[in-house]
């Protein structure tokens, strides 16, 4: 008997290594492959990120279900403080096949730790996800700069986990 199990690579769909200083967003489209329950995002700043107090980088993840008409938030990540990448968040990410997203919200290195809230589907607070599942397999990743930076930037990898039957 053959049963499905994860396999041990996952498929990158998108990495961004986003450098901007200056206030503004960048948006980024992917391509969620058509056989992916869900994906796994991973959010953490550059080695040289260095914020002043006021100002921050925030990576929010959207679904479409019109085609890229219209965006709906799904999770929100907003930082003033560096993230290195040993300490990088993980969320995951349900795609509309898979249901609903599922409890555990936020995974922060290899400590499971449920931080983010449910919030509306229309914008995403930071810290938040809105339950909403990927609706398609169109997604866009939002990066936001809100003041100046001195250096750095905000690294966003998007990963669409494999199975395979045994």
């Amino acid at each position: 008997m053959a049963f499905a199990s994860p396999s041990p690579s996952s498929r990158d769909i998108l990495s961004v290594s986003n450098t901007a200083t200056s206030a503004g967003s960048t948006t980024y489209l992917f391509t969620i492959p058509q056989d992916a329950d869900q994906i796994i995002a991973r959010f953490y700043t550059a080695s040289n990120f260095t914020p002043t107090a006021t100002n921050a980088v925030q990576a929010t993840i959207q679904t479409s279900e019109d085609g890229g008409t219209t965006w709906r938030d799904v999770a929100a990540w907003t930082t003033q403080a560096a993230i290195p990448v040993q300490n990088a968040h993980f969320q995951p990410i349900a795609c509309a096949a898979w249901g609903a997203a599922r409890g555990i919200a936020n995974w922060v290195g290899s400590v499971a730790a449920s931080t983010l809230a449910l919030s509306a589907t229309a914008s995403v607070a930071t810290g938040t996800i809105s339950g909403l599942p990927m609706i398609g397999t169109l997604g866009r990743l939002q990066v936001t700069v809100t003041g100046t930076l001195t250096t750095g930037g905000v690294n966003v990898d998007i990963y669409a986990p494999t199975t395979q039957l045994r």
